[in-house]
């Protein structure tokens, strides 16, 4: 075999990441918390003939810390990536009773309700910044919280259309608004979630050039946005089942989507049933619906699944898939060994004969030692065909909690 090409070796000190979900604690009395963990990857592409190195996210920043601050009521995340010399603070935020104000983050979440329906739901308007009051008025599950958002580039396209380009990237644009989510139990197992979201959108052009369909949008009101999202919960022996509608109106233009999950677990077995579409215009507006049955004892797993989805107008084309894995793993003399097989295939219904179908088989066996220190070395080895390219990976892994 030829010797392996070395695409990226000057890293291989350490990638930092919270995938190791524990904790490093620098305490200042009981008030600063810092918390964040260490990662350490390569991996060797024996098809390509190359080693790399990468964090576990499989990005190229092959060293990045994250780091969790808390001081008494102040929270925040810092982001720091040591090769760039960059840094971000998010998720700042100050929480003083049921008062919470910084980077609050949106309220609700009938957007995403369950997985499947994040493929197809609009998402719910972001929020850079707001003051949340929770419980109002002594009502448990009641919040409200005034919100805004900007972005200092902003290409707002048309007035029918914001995502489009129709005007200079440097202007500015901006949201201002109320949101209010409520989520209560209505009945014996049964969970109610409400949210309302009323944004008013303003436009600052950075010049008289930045029109949109002939408007002017230079700190002129560029209109009212609003999302309202319903969602239910209910709880069955052994089924849980979940319903959802949401509607979002921007410049008079409605769009609303509805979704149902059923999953019921029975000992080792769970079912999930789901199906998510758009109701504007049946005929063109996505579907996706999807089937599965998951084992799951004594370290043996196994599932079968099956996905279907149309997707937009413009595509004409309904999309399959069929998945089926198998997985084990224990766990003797602190090593874990493990071994996991998945195969899909995708287009399985396309009846055009110039498409064949895209066949997919992965597997990966690792073997994971943990020492009396803490510290967690791996090896993985994964063989990963997708119809005429074959790929065999070797990842070598060390990690450290503290």
């Amino acid at each position: 075999m030829k010797a392996l090409k070395i695409a990226s070796l000057t890293a291989l000190a350490a990638a930092i990441s919270a995938q190791a979900a524990a904790d490093f604690y620098i305490t200042k009395g009981a008030d600063i918390t810092v918390t964040g963990s260490l990662y350490t990857e390569a991996v060797v592409d024996i098809t390509n003939e190359q080693v790399f190195v990468t964090n576990q996210n499989g990005d190229s920043e092959a060293v990045w810390a994250k780091l969790n601050l808390t001081n008494n009521v102040f929270n925040a995340t810092l982001v720091a990536e040591p090769i760039n010399a960059s840094a971000d603070l998010k998720d700042v935020t100050v929480t003083d009773g049921n008062i919470k104000f910084g980077q609050v983050g949106g309220l609700g979440n009938t957007h995403e309700y369950f997985g499947l329906h994040e493929d197809v739901s609009q998402e719910s308007y972001g929020v850079d910044a707001g003051i949340r009051l929770s419980n109002l008025a002594g009502v448990s599950g009641l919040s409200a919280q005034l919100e805004g958002a900007g972005s200092p580039n902003r290409n707002s396209g048309t007035l029918d259309d914001p995502s489009t380009a129709g005007v200079n990237e440097t202007a500015e644009g901006n949201d201002f608004g109320l949101g209010v989510a409520y989520s209560s139990d209505v009945a014996d197992g049964v969970t109610l979630h409400a949210n309302v979201a009323a944004r008013q959108a303003h436009f600052l052009a950075a010049d008289e050039d930045n029109t949109v369909a002939g408007e002017d949008f230079g700190g002129q009101s560029y209109g009212l946005k609003t999302h309202v999202g319903l969602g239910v919960t209910a709880k069955a022996g052994p089924a849980t089942i979940k319903a959802v509608v949401n509607n979002q109106n921007q410049n008079e233009a409605s769009t609303t989507d509805v979704g149902a999950e059923v999953v019921v677990v029975t000992g080792p077995i769970t079912t999930t049933a789901a199906v998510v579409t758009l109701l504007t215009d049946a005929e063109t507006d996505p579907l996706h619906a999807l089937g599965k049955v998951a084992y799951s004892q004594d370290g043996l797993g196994a599932h079968v699944q099956y996905k279907f989805k149309t997707t937009e107008a413009d595509e004409d084309k309904t999309g399959d898939e069929f998945e089926a894995g198998v997985s084990y793993s224990l766990t003797q003399d602190m090593i874990t060994y493990a071994a996991e097989s998945t195969f899909s295939a995708g287009d399985i219904l396309d009846e055009n004969e110039d498409d064949s179908i895209a066949e997919k088989l992965a597997t990966t066996v690792s073997a994971a030692y943990k020492s009396s220190v803490g510290a967690t070395y791996k090896a993985a080895f994964t063989n990963e065909t997708l119809a005429e390219n074959e790929a065999n990976k070797l990842t070598l892994s060390a990690s450290y909690s503290f």
